[in-house]
């Protein structure tokens, strides 16, 4: 309509209201889909960028029984540029026992070497952070585990005892 109130808008759409007109996303393309992902970095669209996903543990499985040696930890997520911090948690008493280690995000697991020095039968969990500044966290829990002895059999968390006999 010659004269009419319609226009076109940055994305070449003719009409007239405005509540409808398209936006820019956050790389700067109009009417593009790209957006803010959980590590708060723009991507989707046409950034080429994939988007980051929430930290996760992999490995270990909950419920283990470890009794000595070293213990694989897993996880998924992040950026590969993140400096992470893995957290071990008494978790009777749900306290912070010790930082286990500052790890590189870039390959996503750790091999750690069990101290010595942890409680047999006391239960642990897992959990990793990155904390760039903040208030910006991204966090998770992770596996359960316990601390195990070595029955008389060898068997580590096993049940066997010795009798009064002295046999196991």
């Amino acid at each position: 309509i010659p004269n009419g109130d319609s226009y076109l808008d940055e994305c070449g759409v003719c009409n007239s209201d405005s509540s409808d007109d398209c936006i820019q996303d956050c790389n700067g393309d109009w009417g593009g889909s790209a957006e803010y992902d959980n590590c708060n970095q723009c991507s989707g669209g046409s950034t080429g960028i994939v988007a980051c996903s929430n930290l996760s543990f992999t490995s270990p499985d909950n419920n283990l029984v470890v009794c000595d040696g070293t213990m694989n930890i897993s996880w998924t997520g992040g950026l590969s540029d993140w400096n992470l911090n893995l957290w071990l948690i008494n978790y009777d008493d749900w306290v912070t026992d010790r930082l286990i280690a500052e790890v590189s995000n870039d390959n996503q697991s750790y091999t750690w070497s069990l101290p010595d020095d942890l409680i047999d039968s006391r239960e642990y969990q897992l959990y990793i952070e990155y904390e760039p500044e903040w208030p910006t966290v991204m966090w998770t829990y992770g596996a359960h585990f316990t601390v195990g002895a070595y029955d008389c059999d060898g068997i580590c968390g096993g049940a066997a005892t010795i009798d009064e006999c002295g046999v196991c």
